[in-house]
């Protein structure tokens, strides 16, 4: 846990930032050419330290299109991006070794996480296309590539699912209950049920390096379940591959909750269905 943790830091947070903080004034050869590439990721790098993600954004826009495609610069990008869709990832990761899913449900988990947040939902897909510009694959990709990803998919699940069913409470950033009028069966659009569909997908996708750096949580043991219901519909990480049967199954997913008195059925956030997972929407 300690060794995966460990690279998992170092893939999000690189030395050229601690350097920075340091008080290394010249990390780069060519960092006193404040137009070179050099010198706008430095600024790139510092940024995200700030979390100014927007400006950070910028930057990275800003470099030359070969630059753009080196791999440590594309895992900063995803990095980026995922701050900005509102993932503090070192938090998030530690958290999920001792995740409980004790009268809640693996959705409501994801959800609950951004409680009080400020999501950018779309901004988590971006993520997802940085690091698939390295490879689709995550064979070819490092194990630290895809332990990001399969964070990625939980948060992505999270930032969608916050943003269409709990946007009550103080400054409309969630109170940790869906709010009244919502129903997971017509309220939350097909464009974002697509997107909470790929971040299964993306866990899925990358769920070795998942259960080597958080086995016996019992997120693991939900995802399981999810798997049951859902099989091959929720392992697609593209979404103009998700069909609207696709998307009409994992409706009755989300509709499901702690009460469902269906053994592995239990894994939704609406709470509402009481029946099996295929007789949830009408």
């Amino acid at each position: 846990m300690k060794t995966q943790r460990s690279k998992f830091y170092r893939f999000l947070v690189s030395l050229t930032v601690i350097l920075s903080l340091l008080g290394c004034s010249n990390i780069f050869k060519d960092a006193s050419k404040q137009d070179s590439d050099d010198a706008l990721y430095e600024d790139a790098l510092k940024l995200m330290n700030a979390q100014d993600w927007d400006e950070a954004l910028e930057k990275m826009d800003s470099l030359s299109s070969s630059y753009q495609t080196r791999t440590d610069v594309l895992e900063t990008w995803a990095g980026i991006y995922a701050g900005k869709c509102g993932l503090d990832f070192i938090t998030y990761f530690d958290n999920l070794g001792s995740a409980s899913l004790t009268g809640s449900t693996i959705f409501e988990y994801f959800m609950n996480a951004f409680t009080g947040v400020i999501v950018n939902p779309a901004a988590c897909y971006s993520a997802q296309l940085k690091i698939e510009a390295i490879s689709t694959s995550s064979a070819a990709r490092t194990s630290g590539q895809n332990l990001f990803m399969a964070i990625l998919g939980m948060v992505k699940i999270g930032a969608y699912l916050r943003d269409a069913a709990d946007i009550d409470g103080t400054g409309n950033l969630g109170d940790g209950t869906i709010d009244a009028g919502y129903s997971s069966c017509t309220t939350i659009p097909d464009a974002s049920v697509k997107q909470v569909i790929t971040g299964l997908g993306l866990i899925f996708d990358n769920l070795t390096a998942l259960t080597n750096a958080v086995s016996g949580s019992s997120i693991t043991d939900a995802l399981d379940d999810i798997d049951t219901v859902c099989g091959a519909s929720c392992q697609k990480t593209d979404p103009a591959l998700i069909s609207a049967a696709d998307v009409t199954l994992f409706r009755q997913i989300l509709a499901t909750g702690p009460s469902n008195p269906n053994a592995g059925q239990d894994l939704g956030i609406d709470d509402a269905c009481m029946t099996v997972i295929p007789l949830c929407c009408p």
